[in-house]
């Protein structure tokens, strides 16, 4: 399947687990991506564009609109505001949160297949974090599994 594929397998309330150090999306139960699989719709983008991306992702799905659907989802790579925290704005216009995650989440897996986003040693042992929002973190071993802090 492809990302937009898989966007709109979710908008219409498919249910979906993405797994970083496995390199696998799961549509309902089902493998729709791996490593066998990469993705033939991503270009070859650099650090910075791919980083400007998952951020603006970020943004979108930090402020989107929980549901009770995807606040029984058990494991979040990726921290968003609690209900009572969100503006009015958020609510009228933010995006549901399992369509908000499935978008960031694909997207960090997609470049993570193509090879776009690969650790880099400025980054630290550990983890790297947003300059433009605290927030956001992406772990070392999402990247390199089983070398966080090697």
């Amino acid at each position: 399947m492809t990302y937009d594929e898989i966007i709109n397998a979710v908008e219409n309330g498919a249910k979906f687990t993405i797994n970083f150090q496995k390199r696998t999306c799961r549509v309902n139960g089902k493998i729709v991506m791996s490593e066998e699989d990469k993705p033939k719709d991503t270009p070859y983008l650099t650090h910075a564009v791919v980083l400007f991306a998952i951020e603006q992702r970020y943004k979108a799905y930090k402020h989107s609109v929980p549901s009770e659907r995807s606040e029984s989802h058990r494991r979040y790579y990726f921290k968003a505001l609690p209900e009572k925290e969100l503006t009015d704005e958020d609510m009228m216009y933010g995006e549901r949160r399992e369509v908000a995650r499935c978008k960031l989440e694909l997207y960090v897996l997609m470049q993570l297949l193509r090879g776009n986003l690969a650790w880099e040693n400025r980054w630290g042992r550990w983890f790297w974090k947003s300059e433009n929002d605290k927030d956001l973190i992406i772990l070392r071993d999402w990247v390199e599994p089983n070398k966080g802090g090697a």
